[in-house]
Order: structure tokens, then sequence, then C-alpha cells
């Protein structure tokens, strides 16, 4: 009996030794098979962030471009209100004016009333002016805003490019 289980405690020290082998063969294959897929996976994400990269850049061409026409069309309004902010001024100088020195008749009177309807269009027209200038100054602040997150964010997806191109 003794022999018996020397011989049983040899065949399982053969059988530790085999499991031993096979369980570092499996650890080898499987250091590869992850080396393999984490090759794999860079370089899909490298096609997908190509592609990405390329509407992103075009995305904020578009944006650029966007914001360009939206600041010209801001000062072309600006331009505009500001010439008829001063031809209004400038008329209500010379009714103005013209009422100082002269006796007030009936259409004189009727004058007045309109001069005080084109005051009171004025200071609407300002109003309207200041509004506008607010909201325009608005849509310019979130487009700066959406063009910073869009440049920080190709920034990231180009650094990730050029970082996974090495």
């Amino acid at each position: 009996m003794v022999v018996e289980v020397g011989g049983l405690r040899s065949q399982l020290e053969k059988e530790k030794s085999r499991f031993k082998s096979m369980q570092t063969d499996l650890q080898k294959e499987l250091t590869m098979a992850f080396k393999e897929n984490t090759k794999l996976t860079a370089l899909l994400d490298g096609v997908e962030l190509s592609s990405s990269h390329q509407q992103m850049v075009v995305e904020v061409g578009g944006l650029r471009s966007q914001l360009e026409k939206e600041k010209s069309r801001f000062k072309s309004m600006q331009t505009d209100l500001q010439k008829e902010l001063t031809m209004a001024f400038k008329e209500n100088t010379k009714l103005t004016a013209l009422l100082d020195g002269v006796e007030l008749s009936s259409s004189h009177q009727q004058m007045v009333v309109e001069v005080g309807g084109l005051r009171s269009q004025l200071e609407k027209e300002k109003s309207r002016f200041k509004s506008m200038q607010t909201d325009l100054q608005k849509e310019l602040t979130m487009a700066f805003k959406e063009n910073t997150k869009l440049t920080a964010l190709l920034d990231g997806v180009t650094t990730r490019l050029e970082g996974s191109n090495t």
C-alpha cells in the first residue's frame, strides 16, 4: 500500500506540473488575444475618429462662417439704425428750431403734436434698437461659446488621433 500511495503521489505531482504548464500556456494565449484585441480596437477607433474628426472640422467651419455672417448682419443693422437715429435727431432739431421763433397757429399746434408723436416714435425706435442689439449680442455670445466648445472638442479629437498614430 505504501508503494501504491507513493505511485499516486508521483502521478499527482506529474498532473500538477502538467496543469501548471497548461495554465502558463493559456495565460500566454490570453495575453496575446488581449493585445490583438487592443490593436484591433485602436484601429477601429482610428477609423471612427477620422470620420468624426472630418465631420467636426466641416461643422466648425460652417459655424465659423455662420458666425461671420451674423457679425456682418449685426454691424449692418447697427449702421442702419444709427443712420435712422441720426436722421430723426436732425429732423427733430430742425422742427424744434422752427417752433422756437414762431407764434403758434393752429397749423403750428398740429406740427407740435406731430413732433411729439415723432419724438415718441423716436423713443420707441431707440428702445427697439437696444432690444435688437441685446438679442444680437446674446446670439453672438452663444455662437462664440459653441465655437469654443467645438474647437476644444476638435483639439481633443486631434490630440487623440495624433496619439494613436504614433
